[in-house]
């Protein structure tokens, strides 16, 4: 080949690399793009969760939602089944159980235990200048938001704890869509969802059980859970320096323990309430 066709040939070789360059960056940028779409979209699902098509007021409720909560999915507004008169108390949110039932939103998007342990704290010290022996039970967020406030709530007489997460961050690692995720994704997404839900990872049960060792606790957990897995709970209650029990019965999926196992699930919390109420 002689010198004048190399420098012809120059020019075309480097119009390919040049293509092939700006293949590559499109390549590039639909791959960011993709996962930057997924990553908002987790982010979505986790701090606006959908469950069975019920509303976050219950005021619309779905042919699932009753079959397991029973008639408008247990709305006593709209059914009228129970006798009841509402209160209303300072909470150190400025409003009661954020981002649950009719409450507002300040922040929109659960904040798993963070900011919703405020109002558990405002409720207690509400009714711990009328009542003697108060205990408190909570299940899953509610559990966690309960362990959060937990060295706060001094005199309580006992928590009843059903299905609470360790961590966020130790719920999201556990989950079986993370597994197939490599792990500087997964940081990601934990880091998308608490700079969106604007609650940082230190108020968690796992750090709370450490400062508190004065009220029983009583952890119920499925073994059969596929949300939070059981090993959160015993993970809490190795962790609690006071008095604790546990039960990890093997039916009843995640919030569903009582549906499996009614009359055993009454008489152990029953005892566990009688042990402790004096």
């Amino acid at each position: 080949m002689t010198q004048k066709q190399e420098r012809n040939r120059q020019p075309k070789r480097n119009r390919i690399l040049l293509r092939l360059g700006y293949f590559s960056v499109i390549i590039l940028a639909l791959i960011l793009f993709s996962f930057a779409v997924g990553i908002w979209s987790a982010s979505n699902q986790i701090l606006f969760p959908v469950w069975k098509g019920i509303s976050k007021n219950f005021k619309e409720c779905s042919q699932e939602g009753e079959k397991v909560w029973g008639k408008s999915c247990g709305n006593i507004r709209i059914t009228k089944q129970f006798h009841f008169h509402e209160v209303s108390f300072l909470s150190l949110n400025g409003y009661d159980l954020s981002c649950h039932g009719e409450a507002p939103c300040m922040v929109p998007g659960l904040s798993f235990g963070n900011r919703e342990s405020r109002d558990v704290l405002s409720a207690y010290l509400y009714l711990f200048n009328k009542y003697k022996n108060i205990l408190i039970v909570g299940s899953s967020v509610g559990a966690s938001s309960v362990l959060i406030a937990l060295p706060f709530l001094r005199d309580a007489k006992g928590l009843i704890l059903e299905n609470p997460m360790f961590s966020f961050e130790r719920l999201i690692l556990d989950s079986p869509e993370s597994a197939s995720l490599p792990n500087w994704a997964v940081q990601s997404l934990i880091g998308l969802v608490t700079t969106r839900g604007k609650f940082d990872l230190l108020l968690s049960p796992e750090n709370s059980l450490r400062l508190s060792s004065s009220v029983p606790l009583f952890f119920i957990h499925s073994k059969k859970d596929s949300v939070v897995s059981y090993q959160h709970s015993e993970s809490l209650s190795k962790l609690y320096p006071g008095m604790s029990e546990v039960w990890f019965p093997d039916s009843g999926s995640h919030g569903f323990i009582w549906d499996e196992n009614r009359t055993e699930y009454e008489i152990r919390v029953r005892n566990f309430i009688r042990k402790n109420i004096k």
